[in-house]
């Protein structure tokens, strides 16, 4: 989900490595969009179904060892129907792509209609949730609520043991998702940061000595030397591998993502620099053929190891 002037289609797609890991939690404050009751026992703002991000598409559309375990202990938990399971999956991916990033929102008026269709989108989301479970509804419900803490403990825990104090640190684990290049074919990626795209592609920046690369690197493959040719996803000026020079700076920690932080644990009230609701966790956006390279299918997204060393 490229942050571009330009038209672009994105598709999020993740990748598993079961040993990679996710980004550190912050203090959460929930705050919902209007959505269906809540179950019997359940408050409504606190369920991660009315948030509007897409939490059943990160379920579901997550090649990750242990979300495939989640997705098992849930069907057999609610006693859910194989036809059941697949329905929620394509819940899940249908309010994915009806709720792709509008691209650059710096405009209010574009913030406020991305936003206003996020919301809408979730109750519409949670309408199709109930008739595809129906008396299985408010168990699942309630099953999400405690599902997501855990998630977010596992992910949170990880990170904090894998942290290394070094402050030059230069490879990180980041959510990845995928978009569509403006030159088809074109092996490329996009980081939140406008005057590297810009450096690249030959246009003014303060940085000088481009071109600049990362190494991306999966269980399947490593793909390197990877020109940044786009900005994104989410944020413009969150340059999460260099503190010194991020918008966020002393309130994020090295190699923390603004989205990571945002959809995670609802930094910055769950929004990003332009006030767009953050939908994923992604810290970097792999062009389809980059996404290819390295394994990734259709519709997924997940954890790849990112190195920086070549940016300035």
């Amino acid at each position: 989900m490229v942050r571009n002037y330009k038209k672009f289609v994105s598709i999020v797609l993740v990748l598993a490595l079961s040993a990679v890991v996710s980004p550190p939690a912050f203090a959460e404050q929930i705050n919902s969009p209007a959505s269906p009751a809540a179950a019997p026992g359940e408050s409504a703002k606190a369920n991660p179904l009315d948030t509007g991000k897409n939490i059943l598409y990160y379920l579901f559309w997550t090649k990750d060892a242990k979300l495939e375990s989640d997705l098992a202990n849930l069907q057999k938990s609610l006693d859910l129907s194989s036809k059941q399971m697949a329905e929620l999956e394509a819940v899940g991916l249908s309010q994915f792509q009806a709720t792709r990033s509008p691209g650059n929102s710096a405009k209010s008026g574009d913030v406020k209609a991305f936003n206003a269709s996020v919301e809408a989108q979730a109750a519409k989301t949670n309408q199709e949730i109930q008739s595809a479970l129906k008396d299985s509804y408010p168990g699942f419900r309630n099953w999400i609520k405690a599902w997501w803490q855990g998630e977010r403990d596992y992910r949170n825990n990880a990170v904090e043991s894998a942290m290394k104090p070094d402050a030059g640190i230069t490879t990180h684990t980041i959510y990845a998702t995928q978009y569509v290049p403006d030159t088809s074919g074109a092996t490329e990626v996009a980081l939140p940061d406008k005057y590297i795209k810009s450096a690249n592609l030959g246009s003014s920046s303060p940085y000088k000595n481009p071109p600049y690369t990362v190494t991306v690197r999966s269980s399947a493959a490593t793909l390197s030397n990877v020109r940044v040719e786009e900005a994104g996803p989410w944020n413009e000026n969150d340059n999460y591998w260099d503190t010194a020079r991020r918008t966020w700076n002393g309130r994020l920690t090295l190699g923390t993502p603004e989205a990571y932080a945002a959809f995670y644990d609802n930094f910055n009230n769950g929004k990003d620099e332009f006030g767009d609701t953050v939908l994923n966790p992604a810290g970097i956006d792999l062009s389809t053929a980059a996404a290819r390279a390295i394994g990734l299918g259709a519709n997924k997204s997940g954890w790849i190891v990112v190195t920086f060393s070549d940016l300035p």
